[in-house]
């Protein structure tokens, strides 16, 4: 499994999400039926996952405010992922 130094703030660093009190990623499995779909918190297969899917929930929910939303954006992706290109 990959290791990542921890990330370091500075003058130049954007904050995309701030005041979360969660934010899931969960990766779709595709398997022909009778499994179908299933969502799994960490993808360890050694294939594409067929979409992601994005949960939020703010620290403070505020009516106000728009509510965040989840997001699943499909991943179409057809070569195989360890799979060298040809040069």
């Amino acid at each position: 499994m990959a290791v990542f130094r921890p990330i370091a703030v500075g003058p130049a660093s954007f904050v995309l999400a701030d005041k979360l009190a969660y934010c899931r990623f969960s990766y779709r499995d595709f398997e022909p039926p009778p499994v179908g779909d299933r969502w799994l918190p960490e993808w360890p297969l050694g294939k594409w996952p067929t979409a992601v899917r994005i949960d939020m929930a703010p620290l403070d929910p505020d009516p106000a405010r728009l509510p965040l939303m989840s997001i699943t954006v499909p991943v179409r992706v057809t070569r195989k992922p360890y799979e060298p290109y040809a040069q």
